[in-house]
């Protein structure tokens, strides 16, 4: 049973272009990103219960992510709970073009998980 729970409660990360971070942020905040977990758990502490979205700017916290931006937003994952989508960069980022982005990945991806999951759950049968 015990990897059954395991399986139940892993998350699923995933990181890209964090060759880039050569470009901006230090080496503490590079080496930082081999470590998923804590990277996932940092957004995550970004983000308040009640809240969709966020954006954190340089907030000077005592953080590897401290002199980044991160954009955050939640996703809905049907039948599932919710996932985050997360957007981290230098302080000079386009913001709002950004966010516009980030939101229409969410849509996308809510739909898209929408029809995944309703078809995993329709007992659907080809016959050929």
């Amino acid at each position: 049973f015990e990897h059954i729970f395991k399986e139940m409660f892993n998350e699923n990360i995933v990181m890209a272009g964090k060759v880039n971070l050569l470009n901006f942020a230090n080496l503490e905040a590079y080496q930082f990103f081999d470590q998923p977990q804590k990277v996932a758990l940092e957004i995550r502490e970004g983000l308040r219960e009640d809240q969709m979205q966020n954006v954190r700017v340089a907030d000077g916290q005592e953080s590897c992510l401290a002199d980044l931006a991160v954009i955050s937003s939640k996703f809905l994952i049907p039948y599932r709970g919710v996932g985050i989508l997360a957007i981290i960069g230098p302080v000079n980022l386009d913001y709002q073009q950004l966010i516009n982005q980030v939101n229409v990945v969410n849509r996308v991806l809510t739909m898209k998980l929408t029809d995944f999951y309703r078809y995993l759950s329709s007992n659907h049968y080809e016959v050929h």
